[in-house]
């Protein structure tokens, strides 16, 4: 892979995704070490969880830190690191819907599914990754009112035609 020099004095990847990647992997090493480089990975993703801009770079990272879980038997630092991205996206603030926390949540989620080993189980991961419990509930409250709306809209409807049919 070649950077591309634009007039000698600029370089840029041929395509953004380039850029993603090595962003991601940058912020998961950094997120991995103790100290400052943690410290301002954890700030980065605080303030920009949200952007869609770093949607890809999030994605990159956290293939990265569950990469590291790949192994035939993940060890507990390997799932602490990756419990720890999870909790961390997870924590204040929250966007008021909810519906952008669960989609990066997910996402991110995936990547781990993608690459962690068949070796740890469903009931592993839904006791180390209460995002999944979260997303069952919060898939349930929106099925929920959906369905009463639905209830509602049948209610009105029905005492519309009963006023129209009383009129007649």
């Amino acid at each position: 892979m070649r950077l591309q020099s634009i007039a000698g004095k600029f370089y840029q990847f041929p395509h953004l995704t380039f850029q993603e990647y090595f962003v991601g992997r940058w912020l998961a090493r950094k997120f991995s070490e103790e100290g400052v480089g943690q410290k301002k990975v954890r700030e980065f993703l605080t303030n920009h969880k949200y952007d869609p801009q770093y949607t890809r770079t999030l994605s990159f990272l956290a293939g990265v830190v569950s990469n590291q879980i790949s192994d035939q038997t993940p060890t507990e630092q390997q799932l602490s690191n990756f419990q720890e991205l999870i909790a961390l996206v997870g924590a204040a603030p929250l966007e008021v819907g909810g519906f952008q926390q669960a989609l990066l949540e997910v996402g991110l989620l995936a990547e781990c599914l993608c690459l962690v080993s068949s070796s740890v189980d469903e009931a592993t991961l839904s006791k180390e990754f209460p995002v999944l419990n979260r997303l069952w509930k919060w898939c349930s409250k929106g099925f929920s009112l959906v369905r009463s709306y639905h209830i509602a809209e049948q209610d009105a409807g029905k005492r519309l035609l009963m006023a129209f049919a009383q009129g007649v």
